[in-house]
């Protein structure tokens, strides 16, 4: 078995524009639903992030709705819960690394 390999000069690499700009979204979403136990359950949250050598910036927002519903003799009693937060972190490098 024989392997070659002819170059053809100097390779040179040029990066992408990052049209981003170094940021990552993401976005979630997750439900529960149960008629019989008479139960609804709804929460969702977005994220941003963005790392450069310079920043470290990470930004969270997180929100949720609880129902739920109890009968007894005759009385139903409704329960609902629900709530926010909002976080975030900035971290400024102190080098190149």
């Amino acid at each position: 078995m024989s392997i070659s390999y002819e170059s053809h000069g100097k390779i040179t690499y040029a990066p992408k524009k990052d049209k981003w700009e170094h940021w990552v979204f993401e976005v979630g979403l997750n439900t529960y639903l149960s008629r019989e136990q008479k139960h609804l359950y709804i929460s969702g949250d977005a994220q941003a992030e963005r790392v450069t050598s310079d920043w470290k910036i990470n930004i969270n927002y997180y929100r949720n709705y609880d129902r739920r519903s109890y009968t007894q003799d005759d009385t139903t009693n409704t329960y609902i819960l629900s709530g926010q937060w909002f976080s975030g972190t900035l971290v400024k490098g102190l080098s190149d690394h």
